[in-house]
């Protein structure tokens, strides 16, 4: 009976152990996608003001 206890106790930790690593992985994840996302978000903005930047450069060499 002993052993029976001392098997389910261990495998409950087991379990345990398994959905905080999910738990961990999925916030990770998470933030890994967040951070890719304000990569993307930034990069069109850089992209938006280059091209402002360009187009008031013609309109002073035009002049």
């Amino acid at each position: 009976m002993n052993t029976n206890n001392e098997t389910e106790a261990i495998a409950l930790r087991a379990i345990k152990i398994a959905i905080v690593a999910c738990i961990l992985l999925l916030c990770l994840g998470s933030i890994g996608i967040w951070i890719m996302m304000n990569q993307i978000a930034a990069t069109g903005q850089m992209s938006h003001k280059l091209n402002n930047l360009e187009q008031r450069l013609e309109r002073l060499e035009t002049q």
